[in-house]
């Protein structure tokens, strides 16, 4: 939504905390296909190979990457890895 790309443009996932105290979820920051995009991300391919898999194109694909990335306050795509892995989405 608008209020939290807002809330968490600018802050790690780790240190965003919602109104109240409350730790967001990736669930609720990032849409589905953002989150298939971390993971892809996170498991190492690229965004070309993110593409082709998932039957886009790359600007597309890039897109969901910079969303994501923006949502999250995360500027590297290892930042990223982490937290995938920290939030169960990927094994290390």
């Amino acid at each position: 939504s608008p209020d939290a790309s807002v809330m968490f443009a600018d802050r790690p996932m780790e240190a965003a905390a919602a109104p109240g105290g409350d730790q967001s979820t990736l669930h609720e920051l990032l849409t589905p296909r953002e989150i298939e995009v971390l993971v892809y991300l996170a498991q190492g391919l690229s965004v070309k190979e993110c593409a082709r898999v998932m039957k886009r194109s790359p600007s597309t694909i890039d897109n969901h990457k910079t969303r994501l990335m923006r949502k999250l306050g995360i500027h590297r795509v290892v930042d990223l890895a982490r937290l995938a892995v920290r939030e169960g989405l990927i094994t290390s």
